[in-house]
């Protein structure tokens, strides 16, 4: 095989180029181009960072103009704040809360006028209070039964302080007033309230004048504290009569019996009233009540010690008064029965008996046997 070598196979051998182009000053001016043409396109892509955040700017001023939403309207919102002029203006002070209300409290200089309850502190109308005597001469507190609590408190709601005024007390000395008083005192849940009372005037001491007391309150006080008076017998028998009649009395109105017959030593309630007025053997027992249906002060009378007239009514109490039949202090029911008849009302303790519209004829007993007569003034 022979050797031939043509001319492109020697120039093959020995390469594309005779010398060498890729010097280092070739490659230090390939390194400055590649730098500036660098450059150039890093300037070119920081261009659009001012129009990103223009556009962003925009963005926000547009959403807050729009109308007021979750995230819309601040910059409006914030106008509107800012376009009233800023004021300073005081802080509006709390509040001050209204006082309870209650009873008014009177003043130690007000006038003693109007009824006696307007100058209380308490009401009388009130379900809370309980009333009690405190007797500081004993050293003893009396309960008053609540269901005659009324008789003070209804005293209180009807008390003229200008009509039932005891002027004359008022300037007395202690000794001619009383030898001892009680205190009615007043529980009205954690509160109490005390009203000194003077038994023998039969006065209420209120802002230290004293003002008279109705026959209601007289005589339960004198069954409270001197039970043993003729006061406080007629209170007792009285007391325990009405309780019977609310538990098991009733009233027949078709029998009405002739006055004359009803009468005490021939006269009636009216004539009585009057003889015990005129009578210079009369005496005022010194005790005085306001009389409420009136609108006076009246005085209790007494006349031979078997007479006492207080609160409309006179009560007799010797056998020495009777009536036409001879109805008397001493009968016994079944002789009253024969004598006078079936009452119109009847209990253990009390009779009555009608005249005219009115029961005005009463006889009281006690172990079955008359104590007492009664002719009443119907009010």
């Amino acid at each position: 095989m022979n050797d031939f070598e043509p001319e492109w196979y020697a120039k093959l051998k020995s390469g594309p180029h005779k010398q060498r182009t890729f010097t280092a000053a070739k490659m230090q001016a390939i390194e400055k181009e590649a730098s500036r043409i660098t450059g150039k396109q890093g300037r070119k892509k920081l261009r659009w960072i001012p129009a990103a955040c223009a556009c962003i700017a925009v963005s926000i001023v547009v959403m807050g103009l729009l109308p007021q939403g979750s995230y819309t309207g601040w910059i409006r919102s914030l106008i509107d704040r800012t376009s009233e002029p800023m004021v300073p203006t005081k802080p509006e002070p709390a509040p001050t809360p209204e006082p309870p209300v209650d009873d008014p409290q009177p003043e130690d200089d007000a006038p003693l006028t109007g009824y006696l309850k307007d100058q209380l502190p308490f009401n009388t109308e009130s379900t809370a209070l309980t009333l009690s005597v405190h007797d500081s001469l004993n050293n003893k507190d009396i309960e008053i039964p609540s269901e005659r609590q009324y008789v003070i408190l209804q005293n209180f709601n009807w008390l003229e302080l200008e009509k039932s005024k005891a002027a004359e007390l008022d300037s007395a000395a202690d000794g001619l007033r009383s030898d001892r008083s009680v205190t009615i005192r007043i529980q009205e849940n954690d509160e109490t309230y005390e009203i000194p009372y003077w038994p023998n005037t039969n006065t209420f001491e209120w802002r230290g004048s004293h003002f008279y007391a109705d026959s209601q309150v007289l005589r339960m006080m004198s069954g409270l504290l001197e039970p043993d008076s003729q006061l406080g017998r007629i209170d007792r028998i009285e007391e325990q009569a009405r309780m019977e009649m609310e538990q098991h009395g009733a009233v027949n109105h078709e029998t009405v019996y002739k006055s004359d017959r009803l009468e005490v030593n021939g006269k009636d309630i009216n004539g009585w009233e009057s003889e015990l007025m005129k009578q210079q053997t009369g005496r005022q027992s010194g005790l005085k009540y306001y009389d409420d249906s009136l609108r006076k002060i009246a005085d209790v009378r007494e006349m031979n010690e078997d007479i006492i007239a207080f609160g409309g009514a006179v009560f007799f109490y010797s056998d020495r008064y009777a009536t036409k039949g001879g109805v008397k202090v001493g009968l016994t029911q079944a002789e009253v029965l024969d004598k006078l008849g079936e009452p119109n009302s009847k209990t253990t303790s009390k009779w009555s008996y009608r005249i005219g519209d009115y029961l005005k004829f009463h006889l009281y007993f006690d172990q079955g046997k008359v104590v007492y007569i009664s002719l009443l003034l119907p009010l």
